[in-house]
């Protein structure tokens, strides 16, 4: 199953992604689209997937409990609520795992598409990262850095079905000023501005 979690936050239903590892199901994450997901961040994706769970704890009965007794008894109560929901998502949360939501599941996905994994006869699709990029600071711990932090400025280089985009070592600026870029750009502004032009706009604004 496939799990955007950031874009199903947004929308205030966020899938019980708990009863799917219960039940064994391989996850997939996923970044949805711009017209759902403003950044469309990647790891954002996997911070809210290693995390998101623990919002429970904040509307657990032990919380309500404690605010309306605010005794000792009720504390401990919820410090042991808290913990329990910790430990049981703590697993998820490690960078392999993770990872493997964004790397090897996705690309096992299909078998008759070889992607997913570094080998022969597999897709070459490689991202590389400046490890000096101050995102990655202090790039002790690289595989959690992918996870937890947000890295798309630290991309030096990627490469999609054996093909370098763009150019390494200047990565970003390489892409935003490249004709391919700059042709889409244009076309999606111009096709934005003729559907909002055709929208009747006073039902988005509920006038």
């Amino acid at each position: 199953l496939v799990y955007c979690p950031y874009s199903q936050v947004q929308f205030g239903f966020p899938a019980h992604i708990d009863s799917w590892r219960e039940a064994g199901i391989d996850l997939a994450v996923g970044t949805d689209c711009a017209a759902c997901n403003d950044s469309m961040d990647v790891q954002q994706e996997l911070r809210v997937l290693a995390w998101g769970s623990s919002f429970a704890t904040t509307h657990a009965e032990q919380l309500a409990a404690f605010r309306e007794q605010n005794s000792l008894a009720s504390a401990r109560a919820l410090w042991s609520e808290r913990g329990t929901r910790h430990d049981v998502i703590s697993p998820l949360a490690e960078p392999d795992t993770l990872l493997k939501t964004v790397w090897s599941t996705p690309g096992e996905a299909h078998k008759g598409l070889p992607l997913g994994r570094l080998a022969p006869g597999y897709g070459a699709n490689i991202v590389i990262w400046d490890t000096e990029h101050p995102s990655f600071w202090p790039a002790s711990d690289p595989l959690r850095v992918l996870t937890m932090s947000t890295v798309s400025g630290a991309i030096w280089g990627m490469m999609v079905h054996g093909q370098w985009i763009g150019t390494s070592g200047d990565y970003h600026r390489s892409l935003a000023q490249s004709p391919e870029y700059t042709e889409a750009a244009t076309e999606a502004r111009e096709r934005m501005l003729r559907l909002l032009e055709r929208a009747d706009l006073s039902t988005l604004v509920g006038g």
